[in-house]
């Protein structure tokens, strides 16, 4: 199954009763070519007036292809003796892109393909960043994890980081 011709993967028309306005979520994944092609497709087909981003300011550099990252552990570690940094947001970012190298992609493509079509069908396109501060929510779930969790956590994105397969990837 999939976007394909008829429909994207997964797309929830809602419909604003008082304003007479539509709104068309399309779920994405943030490492996926489908999720890439869904997008595609419904920009294509629909040609919003406003596009909606799950992205906040601070991310808003995703919208623009960035350099591929340096994906070494050494990279990780450094990263990591910071100050103040977030354990999960390092390694997380570090899973991400091994997972998007695995696919050779790169991490938040379905926010480009988005914008990109936006600014196809009008170089004045109305793209709004439409998440909270990702620091905020970052802080928010580690907080919210044990001690034990923050480990087991941790230990997971650094084992999938340095073992998984891109035939195992569409699984996640």
């Amino acid at each position: 199954e999939g976007g394909g011709e008829d429909k994207p993967l997964s797309v929830e028309v809602v419909s604003i009763p008082h304003s007479g306005r539509t709104v068309h979520l399309v779920g994405t994944a943030h490492v996926s070519k489908q999720s890439c092609d869904d997008v595609e497709v419904i920009m294509a087909r629909i040609k919003p007036q406003v596009v909606a981003v799950e992205l906040c300011n601070a991310r808003k550099v995703m919208l623009k292809e960035l350099p591929p990252q340096d994906l070494s552990f050494s990279s990780v570690l450094q990263s990591l003796s910071k100050p103040n940094v977030n354990v999960f947001e390092v390694l997380y970012g570090w899973f991400l892109g091994n997972v998007a190298s695995g696919l050779e992609m790169s991490p938040g493509s379905e926010f480009r393909v988005a914008y990109r079509a936006a600014q196809r069908q009008d170089p004045k396109a109305n793209v709004v960043l439409v998440d909270r501060p990702v620091d905020v929510t970052v802080a928010r779930m580690w907080r919210g994890l044990s001690p034990w969790d923050k480990i087991r956590l941790a230990w997971r994105l650094v084992y999938d980081s340095l073992t998984l397969r891109a035939d195992e990837v569409g699984g996640l």
